[in-house]
């Protein structure tokens, strides 16, 4: 019997060691899952996190993007209201000094200076009509040149003449309002004024 006993001890401590080793064998085969599982769910959650923060990084990009843009834009407009401020300043001091020419006898010798300017492109005749502003009626030079066929043009309002020749249909333009709205559109247009 003790032989039987030692046998069974034999093969319990045989079953007990194998029992052990194949134990052992699946914790570390189920340590080695659990390892790579969690490598796989960790390397997951790291890829997701990166295409989300790249996705944000786009998002901050195209509205750092936009709001430069907006501000550029913003600036260009308060530039060119700017510019257009200081045009339209210059213009009205110009416009001031022209307003005060006329009044001055030298203005007088201007008209004198227009009237034959426009003989030299045509000669007048009994049907032309030469314009002025209103408050030019008055002027010796035009009255005596033309008498009855100067007439008061309300859309001249610093002064010189617009002549109309209605035999020709011809019109020629003298006053000083368009010789300062030429120069305002060829300032504009050609002298690159930069804030």
């Amino acid at each position: 019997m003790a032989e039987i006993a030692e046998k069974l001890n034999k093969l319990e401590s045989s079953v007990c060691s194998d029992a052990k080793a194949i134990a052992e064998e699946i914790i570390g085969s189920a340590k080695s899952k659990k390892k790579q599982l969690l490598q796989i769910s960790e390397d997951k959650l790291l890829e997701e996190f990166f295409k989300y923060s790249q996705g944000e990084i786009k998002k901050i990009k195209a509205d750092y993007l936009k709001k430069i843009s907006h501000i550029r834009f913003e600036t260009k407009q308060q530039k060119f209201a700017y510019r257009t401020k200081k045009i339209e300043e210059l213009f009205n001091k110009i416009k001031i000094r022209l307003i005060d020419f006329t009044k001055t006898s030298e203005y007088t010798e201007y008209l004198d200076k227009l009237l034959k300017k426009a003989e030299g492109v045509k000669a007048f005749d009994n049907n032309t009509v030469v314009n002025v502003k209103p408050c030019d009626m008055d002027n010796s030079v035009l009255k005596t040149k033309f008498g009855e066929k100067l007439n008061a043009d309300k859309s001249i309002e610093l002064g010189g003449i617009t002549i109309f020749y209605p035999d020709d249909n011809m019109f020629c333009d003298f006053s000083l309002d368009s010789a300062l709205k030429k120069e305002k559109e060829e300032f504009i247009n050609n002298f690159n004024l930069e804030l």
